[in-house]
């Protein structure tokens, strides 16, 4: 059992597997097809709903649609070799026909080229034709029954969502579809490239529901047909050739549909695309449709230009997802010329100076400022229109020439790319025409502001109008080409006091309603007037017109900050335009309102740089911001100057490096931007806090003044302007010292015969050198000078340049001289006594004789005495020294009895004591010679 159950799923999924279906949305299948004839039995297969190819497929004969089915091209190629229909929607057998075209790869390429005979395109796999996606051609002869694509029969209905119709061709009508009492609906897709005209052929009682895709092919109405929509699909099919309605029984055959050439017969409820001054496409809406128009292709225009998009006779532009078509309309297309100037921003306003114009007229009392020195003008950017020479005055057709040559020769003007500043205002009233012509401000005047040269002039409007005197012919006059830009950049259209009409502005056109008329525009509304005409409803809207040679980034942005003025009742900041990488002028005081509550004099502008500038006055190219200063809050500045010196602050710290040993002038200059500085000076040896100055009495400062030495010295000055803003200066500290330094130690040209010990007796030591070598103090302000070869020159110099010098020899040691017992040997250099005490050498040494001793008396010895020393020495050199006591020699005993031996010993013992042992053993010799 089991076993057979395998085999029953194995055998479905083999049957399964060779089946060609495929799956897509809501379950509808498709049976896929290689070859004309599967095509053609699955077309007859009821049972197959949808049919998708999966090869390109050629036949001779049409394939026949009898039933309701869907083919999907799925990129590929259906091609007819025969002179028959590719294919054909047909009632057969109570059968009818209901043909949808899809194609499920639209990326597909083929390649087609142009024939040469009627244009048809033919297959070529070099051709420079690219079609994307699945194809329905044809290559053999002509069809001659019509619809060379797809024939659609009476009853029957076709609808096209996607793929092409390309190449087809009919030697009688509708090469790539004809429909006659039947029924075409496109929503996608395209058809292209067939070959005898119409490439859509709608005969008797034909409708095609126009509801996408692309028909690039003629389009033929017999009676009865319409071209129109369905309510329930929302798409526009764009029609890009000539739609022609014959036989037709009534008006509002073509209902619906985005055509480029218009067809001949549409419904009243249409817009109509205009571009460069011509119909471009026309979209006709049905009354069943809802309303919303198609944005067409965006048409061609000069190089360098941006599409701004599709505006309205109003100037406003038409919105695609809001603007409903209730009516006939035209939109004009819109392009904005690349910009000549970088540094200004389109559509920004910017203020001129132009009280110095004498423009004629009363001024607009409008005006945010009435003296004309902050005059509104809005950047309307660069523009391709029309400007005219005075020699078109008079002359009717001047502008239609002017607006149609690029030729700057031309006699009346010429058409060409400029920029502008539009004025945001009426300038003046009660002006005529001629008045303003005579003067120049019709066709130009020199204009320079802040070093930027323009032409003030008035600008081209129109010598005519269209679209109910909404809009000036030629199309390309300045003042509707401004307002193509952007309806907003023409501004204030009304008098100061509201009037039951609107202020007119004088333009340069000659009207075509007669030579002596002039034109005159207010908001969108073009008329005539006479050149002399002159009230409080006419007047003087100029323009500024930048050179077209100057570079492009000439020109700077400044912004003003009103500082709590205000001008016109505004205190929002401002900006003018001036020279790029140029200095500028200050921008006047007047026209500008002061502060409520501020009724001071006081004015002037202070600078993206810190710097103050007056009116008037020269300011740097490299600020960007000036702010109105109405009250004196800037301090005054200044500088105290000594010597070289200059000090244009208050030190927060001192230096102690300032020294002068003359008397020294002090300079004290100071300066406010109101004009008026008192200045007062107060010069101490304190070292003085700003807010301890203010208690202190300060000296009025008349002229320079001197200080003498010595001593240290602050200079503080005080500067005070008319608003008692007040500035505090002061110097480092500086010492005045004509002292000179002291050497001591040593006397100047004496000679020394060792190291001396030298101190330099000053406060402020700068130097010290000894022959050229500078030599450190120690704390006590002394150093060695040690033992050298010749002179050595001391030079102590101090910080205010005294110096003090002192020469002396210093050498290696002592020379000559001799010592004695008494005395060292003094230095035959220096005289001073060196060395030791010399023992051997005396300077009075006396010579005593030996004297013998009696029985009464001592005797002595033979010595020397010294009598520097005091030494008793033995020897006649007086090296050997002896104790005093050495010299004595003991009396000399009584005689003893005769007999006695005892005091012979005696006798001889003290002989020997007193050293005369030797003349005792003399006697005692003789006395034994005596006793033989």
């Amino acid at each position: 059992m089991k076993k057979r159950i395998l085999s029953i799923l194995l055998t479905l999924c083999m049957l399964f597997c060779l089946v060609p279906t495929s799956v897509f949305a809501e379950g509808e299948t498709f049976k896929n097809v290689a070859n004309a004839a599967e095509l053609k039995s699955a077309l007859a297969d009821d049972s197959v709903p949808g049919i998708r190819l999966t090869s390109n497929i050629v036949t001779g004969e049409a394939f026949s649609v009898t039933r309701t089915v869907t083919l999907d091209l799925n990129g590929y190629m259906l091609k007819m070799t025969g002179n028959d229909s590719v294919i054909r929607v047909e009632k057969k057998n109570q059968k009818i026909g209901d043909l949808t075209l899809i194609d499920s790869r639209p990326t597909t390429q083929h390649r087609f080229k142009a024939d040469d005979k009627n244009g048809r395109w033919q297959l070529d796999e070099n051709g420079d034709m690219l079609v994307n996606g699945g194809i329905i051609t044809s290559t053999g002869t002509e069809q001659r029954s019509g619809g060379g694509g797809v024939a659609v029969s009476a009853d029957t209905k076709f609808t096209m969502t996607g793929g092409n119709i390309v190449g087809c061709d009919s030697d009688k009508l509708g090469s790539g579809v004809y429909v006659s009492f039947g029924t075409f609906t496109m929503t996608g897709g395209r058809i292209v490239g067939c070959g005898n005209d119409p490439g859509i052929y709608l005969e008797v009682w034909a409708i095609m529901n126009a509801n996408g895709g692309e028909v690039d092919a003629t389009v033929a109405l017999r009676e009865n047909s319409k071209i129109t929509t369905r309510d329930d699909l929302a798409g526009v099919t764009v029609f890009r050739k000539k739609v022609n309605v014959f036989d037709a029984d009534s008006y509002g055959v073509v209902k619906y549909g985005l055509f480029y050439v218009p067809p001949s017969n549409g419904t009243t409820r249409e817009i109509v695309y205009l571009a460069n001054g011509a119909p471009y496409a026309v979209q006709i809406m049905s009354s069943e449709s809802l309303n919303l128009a198609v944005e067409p292709e965006i048409p061609t225009s000069n190089t360098g230009s941006t599409f701004l998009g599709w505006y309205k006779a109003d100037g406003t532009k038409w919105d695609f997802t809001r603007d409903v078509v209730n009516d006939h309309i035209c939109v004009a297309a819109r392009w904005d010329t690349a910009q000549q100037f970088s540094g200004v921003e389109v559509g920004k306003t910017y203020y001129f100076d132009l009280s110095d114009e004498s423009i004629p007229g009363t001024v607009n009392a409008n005006l945010p400022d009435t003296t004309l020195h902050y005059v509104p003008f809005t950047y309307v950017g660069t523009l391709d229109g029309y400007v005219l020479k005075p020699a078109s005055g008079g002359v009717l057709d001047s502008s239609d020439k002017a607006a149609n040559t690029a030729d700057s020769s031309a006699p009346y003007g010429h058409a060409y790319r400029h920029s502008l500043f539009m004025a945001d205002h009426i300038l003046t009233t009660d002006v005529s025409y001629d008045t303003l012509s005579a003067s120049d401000f019709i066709f130009g005047n020199s204009c320079t502001v802040n070093d930027v040269d323009y032409t003030l002039r008035a600008p081209t409007i129109g010598n005519t109008y269209a679209f109910s005197a909404s809009q000036g012919i030629p199309e390309n006059n300045e003042w509707d080409q401004i307002l193509f830009k952007d309806s907003g950049f023409i501004k204030n259209l009304l008098l100061a006091t509201p009037s039951w009409s609107e202020i007119w502005a004088w333009g340069q056109d000659t009207n075509t309603s007669g030579s002596i008329i002039r034109s005159v525009r207010s908001g969108r509304n073009q008329l005539g007037g006479a050149p002399t005409r002159f009230d409080t409803h006419v007047g003087y809207r100029p323009v500024l017109e930048l050179p077209t040679d100057l570079a492009a980034d000439s020109l700077k942005t400044v912004a003003l900050a009103l500082g709590g003025g205000k001008l016109g009742g505004s205190s929002e900041d401002i900006q003018i335009i001036v020279k790029n990488g140029s200095a500028f002028t200050a921008p006047a005081s007047g026209g500008l309102t002061r502060p409520a509550g501020n009724t001071g004099r006081y004015f002037m502008w202070l600078g993206s740089d810190g710097n103050l500038y007056a009116p008037g006055g020269s300011v740097p190219a490299l600020v960007t911001t000036l702010t109105a200063q109405w009250k004196d809050t800037e301090k005054p500045t200044g500088e105290i100057i000594i010597g070289a010196n200059k000090w244009q602050e208050f030190l927060n710290k001192l230096t102690f490096g300032l020294f002068f040993k003359d008397t020294q002038t002090v300079t004290i200059n100071a300066a406010d931007n109101s004009g008026t500085v008192f200045v007062s000076y107060l010069v101490t040896d304190r070292d003085l806090s700003e807010e301890e100055l203010k208690s202190l009495v300060f000296s009025g400062y008349e002229e320079p003044f001197g200080i003498d030495p010595n001593g240290e010295h602050i200079v503080y000055a005080m500067l005070v302007d008319e608003s008692l803003n007040i500035t505090y200066l002061r110097s480092d500290r500086v010492t005045l010292d004509n002292v000179r330094p002291v050497i001591s130690g040593i006397e100047a040209g004496k000679t020394y015969c060792e190291a001396q010990t030298v101190t330099v007796e000053e406060k402020y030591v700068d130097t010290v050198t000894v022959n050229g070598t500078a030599v450190t103090l120690d704390e006590n302000g002394s150093f060695t000078l040690a033992p050298a070869d010749g002179e050595q020159k001391i030079v102590v110099t101090d910080k205010a340049g005294n110096t003090a010098e002192m020469t002396v020899t210093v050498n290696d040691g002592h020379t000559g001289g001799k010592a004695t017992c008494t005395e060292k040997a003094v230095c035959e250099v220096c005289g001073k006594a060196y060395g030791e005490l010399d023992p051997k050498n005396h300077t009075d040494l006396k010579h005593i004789p030996a004297k013998a001793a009696t029985e009464d008396a001592e005797g002595n010895i033979e010595y020397w005495y010294c009598k520097g020393c005091g030494k008793y020495y033995s020897d006649k050199d007086g090296t050997k020294e002896i104790a005093k006591a050495d010299t004595v020699t003991a009396k000399l005993p009584k005689s003893p009895p005769t007999g006695d031996t005892s005091s012979l010993s005696s006798w001889l013992v003290l002989m020997l004591a007193g050293g005369g042992a030797a003349t005792g053993a003399a006697a005692l010799s003789r006395k034994k010679k005596h006793d033989r």
